[in-house]
């Protein structure tokens, strides 16, 4: 019996672990509201936007939309970045996060614009500023931008060029949201579970070394 309910537990929590980011909480809510500016190339091997973002908890990261124009459909193939911050800028040298991952749905938004949903395996975010990228394979989509009050600036967009960072000063507000769960429970970077991994074991080491065999002792009257 008892085995039976730890495996449905385990069970239930992969469940949990895997459940799509459609139904996540928006985290961060980047739905245009002022009017159509743009439509820009964004695909992996060419012009490829990264935004800003900003959590204040530690949040479980499960999704993407993007607000897209040209041609987008379901199982389209995406690049999903994710950079760290540098000094209020993205970090130009390397990803914390680089996989490949699919357009799960379509869902309509106005006459430019149709909504694009990615969902992701959960990925862990501490507190802080990031920086993000959800580009296509191909030129043929774009990310759509809107008149949300001026144009954006280095503090919330960069452009890169292949490696190359650069800035389109004529962007303006380009149109995403991000899904997560907000846990607001510090997790363990990769450096430190590796650290309590080896600790725990040096402890069990230990504890076997200390291990002192019982003797017994037969004694006849």
């Amino acid at each position: 019996m008892r085995r039976n309910i730890f495996k449905g537990a385990a069970a239930a929590a992969t469940l949990a672990l895997s459940a799509g980011g459609a139904n996540a909480a928006v985290v961060v809510d980047q739905t245009p509201s002022g009017t159509f500016n743009g439509s820009w190339f964004n695909y992996s091997s060419g012009q490829n936007f990264y935004v800003a973002f900003d959590l204040s908890e530690a949040t479980n990261i499960k999704g993407f939309d993007i607000f897209a124009g040209g041609t987008v459909q379901v199982g389209q193939s995406v690049t999903v970045r994710v950079k760290t911050d540098v000094g209020g800028n993205p970090n130009f040298d390397s990803n914390l996060l680089e996989f490949g991952d699919t357009i799960e749905r379509i869902d309509p938004f106005d006459t430019n614009s149709q909504i694009a949903g990615v969902d992701f395996n959960p990925f862990a975010l501490q507190a802080g500023r990031y920086w993000m990228s959800v580009s296509f394979q191909t030129a043929i989509s774009r990310w759509n931008s809107y008149d949300n009050g001026g144009p954006q600036t280095t503090s919330n967009q960069w452009v890169f060029y292949g490696n190359s960072p650069g800035f389109q000063a004529n962007v303006y507000d380009l149109g995403y949201r991000i899904r997560g769960d907000v846990t607001g429970v510090a997790v363990p970077e990769p450096g430190t579970w590796a650290m309590l991994i080896l600790g725990f074991g040096a402890v069990g080491a230990g504890l076997r070394k200390r291990r002192v065999p019982m003797r017994f002792s037969l004694t006849t009257g």
